[in-house]
């Protein structure tokens, strides 16, 4: 696949976009783990509305659509990384203990 540094910078500039304006109209981060946990899980925070689960469950309706028209229009990408498992162990590690932890699949240490 050739580097395409435009297309790469109009896209990072789009999501720069969309994240940004979420933080200026909510106060809140755009984070994937975060709308899906309060979709699944809400807190006491989201107050369970309409509004909340609607928005967040449109935000995951286009993850999922975004997927499946990019794999339509490129089937050949993404091609599966060549990349040995205790690479994808660590990266793993990373993902927040926190959010794990709201969703009540692991037990909080704090």
């Amino acid at each position: 696949m050739p580097f395409t540094p435009v297309e790469s910078s109009i896209g990072g500039a789009l999501l720069g976009v969309a994240v940004s304006t979420h933080l200026l109209a909510f106060g809140r981060v755009t984070g994937c783990s975060g709308i899906l946990g309060e979709l699944v899980r809400p807190s006491t925070k989201t107050h369970k509305s309409k509004s909340e689960k609607t928005w967040r469950a449109l935000v995951v309706v286009g993850f999922f659509a975004a997927g499946i028209i990019g794999f339509l229009a490129y089937p050949s990408f993404p091609k599966p990384l060549d990349l040995p498992m205790r690479t994808y162990a660590l990266a793993g590690l990373f993902v927040r203990e926190n959010r794990f932890s709201q969703l009540g699949l692991i037990e909080s240490n704090k």
